[in-house]
């Protein structure tokens, strides 16, 4: 049986701690022995990379999702020309579909990457910005029911929420891609 191969790797003590200054190191080290200590620095790089990719394009999407909400709240005129034509099943069914369209397929599956990817922190986030969306959405389909009014108190108390846990999650992103990821191997 060959023997693995062995490289020789440069140290630069710039990049080392505990080494003087300028010095730098040539080691002979076993393949093997590189990949794991190469390992967790490759991984933590990429595990960084998509992490940011995914926080960024969640809120992205958490931003053009939001002003979506609003054109879905009716106005007293509108209010009058539906229960005017007696079409409130026709506006619920709208209000449904819109939410669909623009909250549970595109936020939700953004949600979803940001949460497989971690770290706790971002995910807790991630998950109050969703509670709030459900709160607006929630209050949404509530209008065309009697009381419409009072009925809204729930989204318009849930847009009050949004910047703020807007702002919690990009702290939470932030500090997570600031910090070396936790690449242990189980």
């Amino acid at each position: 049986m060959q023997d693995e191969p062995f490289v020789a790797v440069a140290l630069h003590a710039d990049h080392v701690s505990g080494l003087p200054a300028g010095l730098e190191l040539v080691a002979p080290f076993h393949v093997h022995a590189l990949e794991v200590v190469l390992w967790p620095l490759v991984h933590g790089q990429w595990l960084r990379g998509q992490r940011q990719e995914a926080f960024v394009n969640f809120l992205t999407t958490w931003d053009e999702t939001i002003p979506q909400f609003e054109r879905r709240v009716l106005d007293t005129e509108e209010i009058e020309r539906i229960d005017n034509a007696g079409a409130w099943d026709d506006a619920h069914n709208a209000v449904l579909e819109a939410l669909e369209e623009y909250y549970r397929r595109p936020l939700q599956q953004a949600a979803e990457r940001v949460q497989m990817l971690g770290p706790e922190a971002v995910e807790q986030a991630v998950n109050a910005m969703l509670d709030t969306v459900t709160n607006m959405a929630e209050g949404i389909l509530l209008q065309d029911l009697p009381a419409r009014q009072d009925n809204l108190r729930t989204y318009w108390n849930a847009l009050g929420e949004v910047e703020a846990k807007r702002a919690v999650f990009l702290a939470a992103s932030r500090d997570a891609l600031r910090q070396t990821p936790d690449t242990a191997r189980s």
